[in-house]
């Protein structure tokens, strides 16, 4: 009967020890599953980080473009009221221009006016003179 017991006792020893074992393999499988689990936490740890950057990076890049586009519609809004400034002053010489065409115009006229003036003037004169000649001569 002791040997009994002991054969029991051997039974239920190596009964234990082959629930240990199972024991240890389903903790190294949880520990394994719990490693890959950690694992692949980090990596989308890692990823929602890289992802929190390139929405820094995007933002900076959103907010230089905006200003870029402030800066640009500013410097459009300058030369379009220069633009209008130098058309202004386009249009005032062009009247200016013109005034003074008109008024070459009409002392072109005048002067050819005045040439003809002077012409009768020389020819009444030349007339003049000749008769004055042969006045002389007569006398």
């Amino acid at each position: 009967s002791a040997q009994n017991a002991a054969a029991g006792w051997g039974d239920e020893q190596r009964a234990a020890a082959r629930e240990l074992e199972l024991l240890k393999k389903a903790a190294t499988s949880l520990d394994s599953e719990r490693d890959e689990k950690q694992r692949m936490a980090d990596e989308r740890a890692q990823e929602v980080e890289d992802l929190k950057s390139a929405i820094q990076d995007h933002k900076r890049s959103l907010l230089e473009a905006q200003q870029a586009l402030d800066d640009l519609r500013s410097t459009a809004d300058r030369q379009q009221t220069h633009l209008e400034q130098q058309q202004g002053l386009k249009r005032d010489r062009s009247e200016h221009l013109e005034g003074l065409r008109q008024r070459s115009e009409r002392l072109k006229m005048e002067l050819t006016e005045r040439n003809n003036e002077v012409t009768c003037v020389l020819d009444d004169l030349q007339h003049m003179v000749k008769e004055n000649q042969e006045l002389h001569e007569e006398a």
